[in-house]
């Protein structure tokens, strides 16, 4: 009996033994390469492909070699769009140094004469020229040459007969000039002008120019649309001039309104 009870312990020992070697197997998942962990079940990711770099935990990389790093999803319902920097550049200004000075118009305008025979008046046309140094932005100095025509007609007032005048004129002025703001200019100086032509009445006095140098004057006001470089200005330019001839018989005088080009 004794035999017996022993067997059946003997037999009980052994089952338990299997039962709980078998549940221990379960709890234990070998990792590819040898490695254990009692108790866990450890799934080895494979390994990346060979020149890719990923984290661990994270989706692979894309193709190519390249490094992915996925950082934490936007929230819900918000679409993330990294812009670029947007830089807004100032315009270019024109740097404050020496350089050359140039411009052109043609234009209509104006012409008297007051003179001993009478005073007449009528139009000017003509076309000028400017050369000189722009100093800086704001002087600048220039030879002006002008040539004006006129075609003038009036009445001596003490006498009741007519006038009529012929002239043209190269007008040859030494000018300075400010401008203002980039646009305006304002210009001024003495002129050395020789005239040809004459002004006479309806009796047949003439009081003739034969192109001897006189003295005279010019102011110049104009403005200039344009842009601007480093290097200088430019644009389209509206201009009026307004020159007095200081003759021996009186004085001729022209006011033309210009249109041209400036470089300055």
């Amino acid at each position: 009996m004794g035999d017996f009870r022993k067997g059946l312990a003997f037999i009980a020992f052994v089952g338990v033994s299997a039962v709980g070697g078998a549940a221990q197997a379960q709890q234990q998942v070998v990792v590819q390469g040898g490695a254990q962990v009692s108790g866990q079940a450890v799934v080895q990711t494979p390994p990346p492909p060979q020149g890719q770099v990923y984290i661990q935990g994270q989706p692979p990389p894309p193709p190519g070699g390249q490094v992915y790093i996925q950082g934490p999803p936007p929230p819900q319902g918000y679409v993330v769009v990294q812009q670029p920097p947007v830089v807004i550049m100032p315009p270019p200004d024109t740097l404050n140094i020496p350089r050359f000075r140039f411009g052109f118009d043609f234009g209509i305008g104006y012409a008297g004469a007051l003179t001993a025979l009478g005073n007449a008046g009528g139009f000017s046309f003509g076309g000028g020229l400017r050369l000189g140094v722009q100093i800086n932005n704001t002087w600048a100095v220039f030879y002006q040459g002008y040539v004006p025509f006129a075609i003038m007609a009036g009445v001596n007032n003490s006498t009741g007969t007519a006038v009529a005048g012929l002239t043209i004129a190269i007008n040859n002025t030494i000018m300075g000039e400010a401008t203002i703001g980039h646009i305006l200019h304002l210009g001024l100086g003495p002129s050395i002008d020789y005239v040809a032509g004459g002004v006479c009445d309806s009796s047949g006095s003439c009081l003739p120019y034969t192109g001897y140098p006189y003295f005279g004057a010019n102011a110049r006001i104009a403005v200039t649309f344009g842009p601007r470089f480093p290097w200088g200005r430019q644009g389209y330019s509206i201009g009026l001039d307004l020159h007095p001839t200081f003759t021996p018989g009186g004085v001729l005088f022209t006011g033309i309104i210009g249109f041209g080009r400036e470089w300055y």
